[in-house]
Formats: structure tokens, sequence, C-alpha cells
């Protein structure tokens, strides 16, 4: 093959990539608005203070031009994260002043008087600490909020304050770069990028799926529409022993473990994944995601 021929088809790799990008972005921008709402709930709960979190944007770039932003040449924080089981990489980034005001939310200072953090060389043992809290908290969301199955194992690195392990072939990942924006408007704290490969979404079958369905024929499903299916929102399973059973009386307590999912059942099958909660005074669940 000769180098034109190379060239070519380098550039119809790239283009074919970029519209599957752009088809899979809607779907993509609310799976991150879900995932800063989940991000604010678990910030309250670390520091009981309800720390505002917004997507500012969604953009597909190269990681390395997420890495040479100018919005996080001072003090940044990064940390690699892998998409497994195909190894694509990804990337969180703090800016030092956010790292800053959440160390210092969580450990009881105002969070309304700013902590200066630029210029970090080394991050101190609370910091690490805290910015591997942070990271972590965040890829969990990505997980229990993943679009699509099956679900990535992604891993993280231990937080640093250089990127020096994004090198080469890595630097030219395609990736979804969100940028998360913490704090009041009026007052913002600073701002978090997280960037997922392109790749993970399309190999998961992601922008494909929603192709499909964008293009699919039109079907006149109205007939249906009045018959009746039975809907169940299952919180929990568990199994326990028939003496267990047989020895359940009036006030004991079950243990169901945590309930940060509920599975909804359409006549006994499962049909989507959503999380409990409560909406004015009714117990909810809200749809995350179809299985």
């Amino acid at each position: 093959m000769s180098e034109q021929e190379q060239t070519e088809n380098a550039t119809q790799l790239l283009t074919q990539r970029s519209k599957e990008a752009e088809t899979a972005m809607p779907a993509v921008e609310d799976f991150f608005r879900l995932v800063a709402h989940r991000v604010r709930a678990r910030l309250v709960n670390r520091s009981s203070v309800d720390i505002p979190v917004r997507v500012a944007g969604v953009e597909v770039k190269a990681l390395a031009k997420v890495l040479d932003d100018n919005e996080y040449r001072e003090g940044a924080i990064y940390s690699l994260l892998r998409f497994n089981p195909l190894g694509l990489p990804g990337m969180v980034v703090l800016q030092g002043a956010l790292l800053g005001r959440i160390v210092g939310t969580m450990l009881g200072e105002d969070p309304e008087e700013e902590t200066q953090m630029g210029g970090v060389k080394a991050l101190t043992p609370v910091e690490q600490k805290i910015a591997h809290r942070v990271c972590g908290d965040l890829v969990g969301e990505l997980h229990d909020c993943w679009p699509i199955a099956p679900v990535p194992r992604i891993d993280t690195d231990a937080p640093a304050s250089s990127p020096r392990s994004v090198t080469g072939n890595v630097r030219n990942t395609e990736v979804f770069a969100a940028t998360l924006d913490f704090g009041p408007p009026t007052n913002p704290y600073g701002l978090l990028c997280c960037a997922i490969p392109v790749q993970a979404f399309r190999a998961l079958a992601g922008p494909m799926v929603i192709e499909r369905e964008k293009n699919a024929p039109s079907v006149d499903l109205s007939g249906l529409m009045p018959i009746e299916v039975e809907l169940v929102a299952e919180l929990t399973q568990m199994k326990v022993t028939v003496d267990v059973l047989k020895g359940l009386a009036v006030g004991d307590t079950l243990e169901v473990g945590s309930l940060r999912t509920a599975v909804v059942k359409v006549n006994g099958k499962p049909a989507f994944e959503g999380t409990p909660g409560e909406m004015e005074g009714h117990r909810s669940v809200q749809i995350r995601r179809r299985l």
C-alpha cells in the first residue's frame, strides 16, 4: 500500500469516528449530566456541604489537547484511567484550586473561603488521599451510570501533579472530554475534566446502537398501546435458609445492603436499571439505562 493510500485510509477512519462521536454526543451529554448529579450527592455525603456540580460542556478532542488545555496548566492533578478489557486510556484532571476547595471543605473549613493551591509540585498525604477519593467517587459514578452493556472495568492510577505517564500514542487517543464546573456560578470553586475514549463507546456498540435506532423503520404500535403490562421496581434480591425464614417474626429486620440501584422488570423480565429515591413524599425510581 502506497503512502498516499495509507494517508487516505487514515483520513477516512478519522472521518468515520468523528461522525460516530457526533451521533453519540446527545447520549454522552446526558450520561455526563447524570454523573455530575451523582458526584454532587457524593460530595454532600463526604463533607455535609452541598457543592453544586454542572456540566459546562462536552467536546471531542485528542487526549493531548486535554493535557495542553490552559485551564489546567497551573497546579493541576492528573489521574490516568484504563477502560478494560480493551485497555483504552482516559483521564481525570482537576484544577489545583478545586482540589484546595474540596480539601478545605472536607476538613471543615468554610467552603466560601478560597484555598490557594497554585503551583503544586508534590501532593501532601492529605491532598493525595482526598484527590484519590474524588477520582474514585467519579470513577464509581462513571461505572454505575454507564449507559450501555457490558459495563467496562475502569482502573485508575494514583493522582499525581504531573501527566508523565501519558506518552506516545496514548496522547493521540480521541476522547469525549467533559468539563465539570464545581461551586456556585457566582463563586466557582474550579474545574474538573473527565476524558473518556470515544472508542470505548463505539466498541461497546453505543454509537452504533444509537445510529441503528435513528435509522430504524417506523412501526405502528398504536394497537398495542392500551395493553397493560406488569411493572415491578425491585430494590434487592436475597437468599435465606428455611430456618431463617421460619424464624422471622413481626419486628425483625432484614439486612438488604446498599440500595443504590433498582431493577425495573416488565412482566418479570429486567427492562431498566434506575436509582431509588423520593419525589414529593413518594418513593420513586429514576430510570438510568435500559437493560
